[in-house]
């Protein structure tokens, strides 16, 4: 074959190399400086093929097929170096478990409305009857006793010697004041205390926020006397009288006032609706305040729907109202107007502050009658506490919380002393403790006592049981 052919040949593979290179190494971008070199390198080498002519390629053997060029090597991206672990959290050392009633409670912790929901002691709300009632009297009957005379007979001669008798009138005793003293059984109108309708002040043993819940309350009631009506003997009475027909003045004072114990017994419950944004309740009293120290009947029948319009679950605080109605189940009131019965409409509004230790709560309350004998009442309550204790849920004691109430009494009717029903003004402190008890329930005990005149009972007992659920 002529040299010249090979040469175009020769050329025309080189050209058909280069192009494969060049193809390679743009497909393949960069190439790091390890595997080729850097493009103004590249280019200084193109340029010294340019002026270096090239070698006469040897001739091919006929059998011998040229070999295509090898595909460039693609070239590994670098592998990022891993980043360096965090250290472990170290654990703290496990702290001895602390004296159970030694330890607080946190603010801002679990709010009373969820773990501890305190509710109020209440009181007595003195009402009492006027009522014809009999009662020993000490009574003084002084009379004035006339002058005692005799009639004696003289006998006397006359001037005409005839012998008469004739009487003559002596006087042995002038008047004389005479002065007699007995124990004797009167019958004068009296204030009796009444406690047929029961707790149906809505400060009774209940809560501002709704709740699910049954309960029992008893209260005892030491030596409840009503006040002074007219004409029941509390003070001396005089009056004048005849006495075996002579006059006589009468003096009569009761020996002591009518005092009397009461017990009351309520049962009850409380089933809260719409995610416990409202509540209805029902309350069942069992009166007594006879002498064998037995219940002696059943009260009024007492409902109350209770909404909550603001509640904060955080700490418990919470804004509510609603309404109590005593239905005239049990029975009626005796009075020297006649029997006396009527249904009570309450309406009220309840509250608590809170911040989730300490807590102010209370009711204000006016209790309407459907009949004009009744008096209309109004009722204002407070209750200040402090949860000093929580333990763990479930625990056998779980909270602990000294509370203070103070119960005000107003009449808004029914002040005169003739009325056939009435109410006094009165302010009743009580104290008392709320312990939490195994889990949601709570036993509440308290005693009370009025601070204002007259007094109306000595002193009061309460024991309260919530089971909550």
């Amino acid at each position: 074959m002529p040299f010249g052919g090979g040469a175009m040949r020769s050329k025309a593979w080189c050209g058909i190399v280069l192009l494969a290179i060049a193809g390679g190494i743009l497909a393949r971008g960069p190439v790091p400086s390890d595997y080729a070199p850097s493009r103004p390198d590249f280019l200084l080498a193109q340029a010294k093929d340019k002026d270096t002519p090239p070698k006469p390629p040897e001739k091919p053997k006929e059998s011998e097929t040229p070999k295509a060029p090898e595909p460039p090597v693609p070239s590994t991206p670098p592998v990022p170096s891993p980043s360096p672990t965090p250290p472990a959290p170290s654990t703290p050392p496990a702290a001895s478990p602390p004296d159970a009633f030694a330890q607080g409670p946190t603010r801002g912790g679990e709010a009373p409305g969820r773990g501890f929901n305190p509710h109020m002691l209440g009181d007595y709300q003195g009402l009492f009857a006027r009522r014809f009632v009999t009662l020993p009297v000490d009574q003084t009957i002084n009379t004035i006793q006339p002058p005692q005379t005799i009639t004696q007979f003289v006998t006397v001669v006359g001037r005409d010697g005839v012998v008469r008798r004739i009487p003559i009138t002596v006087t042995l005793k002038g008047p004389t004041a005479v002065t007699s003293r007995n124990i004797v059984n009167v019958t004068v109108p009296s204030a009796v205390p009444v406690t047929g309708p029961g707790a149906f002040k809505i400060a009774e043993n209940e809560s501002p926020s709704p709740g699910d819940r049954a309960y029992v309350t008893y209260n005892y009631f030491s030596g409840i006397r009503g006040p002074a009506v007219p004409g029941d003997l509390s003070s001396a009475t005089t009056r004048t009288t005849t006495v075996n027909g002579q006059p006589a003045v009468v003096t009569e004072t009761r020996l002591s006032a009518p005092y009397t114990n009461a017990q009351r017994g309520v049962f009850g419950f409380e089933q809260s609706v719409f995610d416990g944004a409202f509540s209805v309740g029902l309350r069942l009293p069992l009166t007594e305040q006879q002498a064998d120290d037995s219940f002696a009947h059943v009260g009024d029948l007492t409902a109350n729907l209770k909404y909550a319009i603001l509640r904060d679950p955080e700490t418990g605080s919470v804004l509510s109202a609603g309404l109590a109605v005593t239905a005239p189940t049990g029975p009626s009131i005796v009075t020297t107007a006649g029997d006396l019965h009527s249904t009570l409409f309450q309406p009220f509004v309840g509250y608590r502050l809170s911040d989730g230790v300490f807590f102010v709560q209370g009711f204000t309350s006016v209790s309407v009658p459907t009949k004009a004998d009744f008096p209309t009442l109004l009722f204002n309550d407070v209750s200040i506490g402090y949860l000093i204790y929580r333990g763990q849920p479930g625990a056998a004691v779980s909270t602990v919380a000294p509370v203070v109430e103070a119960h005000l009494t107003t009449p808004l009717t029914g002040r005169g002393a003739d009325a056939p029903l009435l109410a006094p003004d009165l302010l009743v402190l009580v104290a008392g403790v709320q312990v939490g008890v195994f889990g949601p329930s709570t036993l509440t005990l308290g005693v009370g006592a009025p601070v204002t005149g007259p007094r109306l009972f000595d002193v009061e007992a309460i024991v309260q049981f919530n089971v909550r659920f």
